[in-house]
């Protein structure tokens, strides 16, 4: 099974709450290997990032330097913002979109309104 991709960002529990609230329970984080938003950078490491994103079913950026990163890659994605962000319209319109971008990649992504019972996975049942 193909795996949705986290570009950049900490894997922590805020960034873990947004990806249950996407319905994303299995991912593989990639780290960044730059921090700076200077286009050059920026260029090089799409160069390297296409490598390592190769094959997966979804991609989404956290943060303006991941963001920047796939779009200089060519790459289509969602994004989210960074896990220190605290504005809660910020925060709802980023998961939104992440969500149609899932959508559109056509990635199964349950409305929030309507979870598993128990906090898991949603059945197929």
């Amino acid at each position: 099974m193909k795996m949705v991709h986290i570009i950049g960002g900490n894997v922590n529990g805020k960034l873990n709450h947004w990806l249950r609230q996407l319905h994303i329970y299995d991912f593989v984080h990639v780290a960044l290997d730059t921090n700076s938003i200077d286009p050059l950078e920026l260029q090089k490491s799409a160069v390297n990032i296409k490598q390592y994103v190769e094959g997966a079913s979804a991609l989404i950026a956290v943060g303006q330097v991941a963001d920047r990163l796939l779009f200089y890659a060519h790459l289509d994605h969602g994004t989210l913002p960074p896990t220190n962000e605290k504005n809660f319209v910020i925060i709802a319109k980023s998961l939104d979109t992440c969500r149609q971008y899932l959508t559109r990649r056509m990635i199964y992504v349950a409305s929030i309104t309507n979870p598993s019972p128990s906090g898991g996975p949603p059945s197929s049942s």
